[in-house]
């Protein structure tokens, strides 16, 4: 999204919100740190989608306005593909669904191929789909669903808490957890990392 379109954006949030979002200010220097506050969170998202968020954002809380994190969680509820919105009960039911079609060993890629990443990693962590066909004809199936639910939430939350961060703060992060990651190491090895 351009500089252009969050002037517009926070004009309209104005609008909406008189008395409670003050935009323009009449300060130069506030309304610039807000455009810029504004920018460095929105501008990697295209300006409809960015748009329809304040929306789904304003109708969800109509007596305060929404911060830019709310509008960029919108906007990455709004760009959530098919597999994103499966719930953890409708990727259980399809990976045991596709364990009696194909079998949890010879069949093996053929469930691979269609199970979305989140539900094949789920299966993988709960033991693999050996182990899910295996289990959940036994008398502890519900404690296995709950454990697949646990380790499928989970999953969920923390691809969320990556996903909901723009493009360019993903990298920024990213970046330096990479820094981070490296310089561990080297004190894991006993190296001193003082110059």
């Amino acid at each position: 999204m351009k500089k252009s379109g969050i002037v517009k954006l926070l004009s309209w949030l104005s609008n909406i919100y008189p008395g409670k979002f003050d935009y323009p200010t009449g300060n130069d220097l506030d309304d610039e740190l807000m455009e810029n506050n504004w920018h460095e969170w929105l501008a990697d998202f295209p300006e409809p989608v960015v748009e329809a968020a304040a929306k789904k954002a304003v109708m969800k809380n109509e007596v305060w306005p929404p911060t830019v994190v709310q509008v960029v969680k919108e906007v990455r509820e709004l760009q959530k593909t098919e597999d994103e919105k499966l719930a953890w009960e409708e990727a259980f039911h399809l990976t045991i669904e596709l364990i009696k079609k194909y079998g949890s060993v010879y069949g093996r890629d053929k469930i691979n191929a269609e199970l979305p990443a989140r539900a094949k990693k789920a299966a993988e962590i709960m033991g693999g789909l050996s182990y899910m066909g295996y289990h959940i004809k036994d008398e502890n199936k519900d404690f296995h669903m709950k454990r697949y639910k646990e380790i499928y939430e989970n999953l969920e939350e923390r691809e969320e808490e990556k996903l909901q961060l723009p493009p360019s703060h993903r990298k920024e992060i990213d970046q330096i957890a990479q820094k981070f990651k490296g310089t561990r190491q080297i004190q894991i090895e006993g190296e001193s990392n003082e110059e």
